[in-house]
């Protein structure tokens, strides 16, 4: 066919009659039962065979083999044969995108999930009003896939979709919403982030994985805000302090930001620390800022 075509191409005049032919024989190649064959073949031949067989013929028919192949994956209930499917799709690429945004409005979640994730790859902003809606999917591991595409797809432009869910949504979806916002950078997202930071009653964990983000985020003006988690307090009863590993997350989160205001605060935590674990902690982290 691609041989055909290149002849066809050849001539001075447009030869209508030879298009057609060519466009008859393809209307032929992509009927069910000839689909089905390559679909078959997907999972009978190796990987070599794929690349230089089938990946081309696929992307050859164009968008009415994503449209089959979406179809096929949303059967599918072996992993590793959705796998070879979801490589098939992605090197398809644009020309799969309107099938595979169709799909997002299944019922099956590990079908919305696959074309969430295949977006990520192939899609542009223009997707983005099909994934904000999934960010409240019933099933997390949607939610999550929406939280990836949707940063990988936005970029600024996600920011606040994804502080509209931060204080809403799950543990595990926050932790990829904090891990979003901290490769989109954008400073005005470091006040929600230093609020879970700061926030007692969430799981130390999440905390830790704010500090990271408001690091990555690297916004002064979080810079007090750090410096007092850093600090042991007194109080009535002696001293008071958060936990060893939230004071090395602070120290990290200020070394990160790497600015010199942000080196003399630690600095002065470390000259104020009585002896101990936490304070050659806090200094070898203080002579890796020194090094930067």
């Amino acid at each position: 066919m691609m041989e055909l075509q290149d002849l066809c191409g050849i001539h001075e005049e447009i030869q209508e009659w030879r298009q057609e032919g060519l466009d008859r024989l393809k209307l032929r190649l992509v009927r069910a039962d000839c689909v089905d064959r390559i679909f078959q073949a997907l999972f009978e031949v190796d990987k070599d065979q794929m690349g230089t067989e089938i990946l081309p013929f696929l992307e050859w028919l164009g968008p009415p083999a994503a449209v089959f192949l979406m179809d096929k994956l949303g059967e599918e209930t072996e992993r590793q044969r959705r796998g070879r499917l979801i490589e098939a799709l992605r090197v398809l690429g644009p020309s799969a995108t309107e099938a595979v945004q169709e799909a997002l409005g299944s019922e099956t979640w590990f079908l919305v999930r696959n074309a969430l994730n295949l977006l990520s790859d192939i899609g542009d902003a223009d997707a983005l009003p099909d994934v904000i809606p999934l960010l409240r999917h019933k099933d997390g591991r949607v939610r999550r896939a929406a939280v990836r595409a949707l940063w990988k797809l936005g970029g600024p432009a996600a920011e606040s979709h994804l502080l509209g869910i931060l204080k809403e949504t799950d543990p595990d979806t926050k932790f990829e919403v904090l891990f979003a916002l901290g490769q989109v950078k954008m400073a005005s997202s470091a006040t929600a982030v230093l609020e879970l930071a700061e926030d007692r009653r969430a799981h130390e964990r999440l905390r830790l994985k704010a500090l990271e983000t408001l690091g990555d985020i690297g916004a002064p003006s979080v810079l007090p805000a750090l410096a007092e988690l850093l600090k042991k307090k007194k109080t009535f009863f002696g001293t008071s302090s958060e936990s060893f590993d939230i004071r090395i997350g602070a120290a990290k989160a200020l070394q990160d930001i790497g600015t010199p205001e942000a080196r003399w605060a630690l600095q002065k935590v470390v000259e104020a620390e009585s002896k101990g674990p936490e304070r050659d902690a806090m200094q070898r982290i203080l002579e890796a800022f020194a090094r930067k």
